[in-house]
């Protein structure tokens, strides 16, 4: 019961696929994937792609180690659906691929961004419920699709090659169903709700950042912790993880946006010298494209190192990526995989940049450094975790801080 409380709804279609169930949030993540059931057509089902599509769907979100507990019901037009590949009629074969992963990854991608917001501190171990009053911080409705560049990154609207096929397949095989106008009077209007609810949601985040942004910053904790106060509430940013989701989500952005192969470089005053060793310069020299495509333009500088001129553009202006060691990430993240050319195409390789190149614990912000960072972080289109998963904010309410000190009941 407590695990059913806790779901949130999905609800998505890809035409011919329709997605519906329910999922957990990060806050009730699991430490296994066993809480998770997938039904084709009224059939429970396993599938590597679904899985995948899962998993892709929840990094940044989830931390590492952690998975949502979710029952998912996929309604797909019966032509375009194989059971007969397993004795048991427990896996399928369909038409396409890939737009069975883009309709589950885009799915979730909807759910998580609709209902997730700052979490809220120890005492209550909860994010702000969604039914509760204007200070609810909560995501809009952008999909991800930047997050990893596999096909579920494509728009998936126009792509749908096979969507009047199974229409007309399913109204061949179903012509009462053609001209139900009852059930698309109600289809209509359950959409309609729907764009409602996604409106207001963005509506509402977008009342609620603008308050952040008028927050009085007070000071930092232990040189690692940000304080903010603003609507009688405390805000706990880890500059890190806040630094760390900014650089990712810029760097994701500009290649992505960029037309070209190759990544925006941005070019460093000084040139920067890194010593690496003989097998990683070996690696350097076999790859070095794989580095340029990224935007680092850099060479060898004797046998022992490497020079480094320019680096990935964050087109965060004072914010730019420290060059050493966003290098060294890319490096070792690509040295240490089994498939090079994968390593050099997944977007995990930024989660690297960019965690190696976010200020650090111990670094000592000014206020305007600080408040720079808090405005950075609520133009995101998710500021509430970090590439790993890990929050980046924290709010403590009034009434928490007066029961801790006993002041009420």
């Amino acid at each position: 019961r407590e695990l059913a409380e806790a779901m949130e709804p999905v609800d998505y279609a890809l035409s011919p696929v329709k997605v519906q169930g329910f999922m957990t949030m990060p806050k009730n993540s699991r430490h296994n994937r066993r809480n998770q059931l997938f039904i084709v057509n009224k059939r429970v089902i396993q599938s590597p792609t679904l899985r995948a599509a899962v998993d892709e769907a929840g990094k940044t979100w989830f931390m590492k180690g952690r998975f949502p507990a979710l029952v998912l019901h996929l309604d797909i037009p019966a032509e375009l659906v194989d059971v007969n590949v397993h004795p048991q009629k427990s896996e399928i074969r369909v038409w396409d691929e890939k737009i069975l992963f883009r309709s589950v990854y885009h799915a979730l991608q909807k759910a998580l961004s609709q209902n997730d917001s700052i979490k809220e501190n120890g005492l209550s171990s909860h994010f702000i419920p969604a039914q509760n009053d204007g200070d609810n911080v909560k995501s809009s409705n952008i999909k991800y699709k930047e997050e990893t560049l596999n096909p579920a990154e494509s728009d998936p609207g126009p792509q749908i090659t096979f969507a009047e096929t199974g229409r007309q397949l399913d109204q061949r095989q179903n012509p009462d169903r053609v001209g139900d106008e009852g059930k698309d009077s109600l289809s209509d209007k359950a959409e309609i709700d729907n764009n409602y609810k996604i409106r207001s949601a963005e509506q509402e985040k977008k009342i609620r950042v603008s308050n952040i942004l008028e927050a009085r910053y007070i000071g930092n904790l232990l040189k690692t912790y940000l304080l903010f106060e603003v609507e009688s509430s405390l805000f706990i940013i880890d500059q890190h993880a806040a630094h760390e989701r900014i650089l990712y989500e810029k760097l994701l952005y500009r290649l992505i946006n960029n037309n070209d192969e190759k990544m925006l470089s941005q070019t460093l005053l000084l040139p920067v010298r890194l010593t690496v060793s003989a097998g990683e310069m070996s690696f350097f020299l076999e790859y070095k494209e794989k580095f340029s495509q990224l935007g680092f333009d850099c060479d060898p500088f004797s046998e022992s190192s490497i020079v480094i001129r320019a680096v990935p553009s964050s087109g965060i202006g004072k914010n730019e990526l420290d060059a050493a060691a966003a290098f060294r990430a890319v490096l070792e993240h690509a040295v240490d995989h089994s498939d090079v050319e994968m390593a050099f195409n997944n977007t995990e390789i930024f989660h690297d940049i960019a965690c190696k190149a976010a200020v650090k614990a111990n670094d000592n912000l000014s206020r305007v450094e600080a408040e720079s960072l808090l405005a950075s972080l609520m133009e995101l289109d998710n500021p509430y975790h970090c590439p790993h998963g890990r929050p980046t904010i924290i709010r403590v309410k009034h009434d928490q801080i007066e029961k801790m000190f006993g002041r009420i009941v």
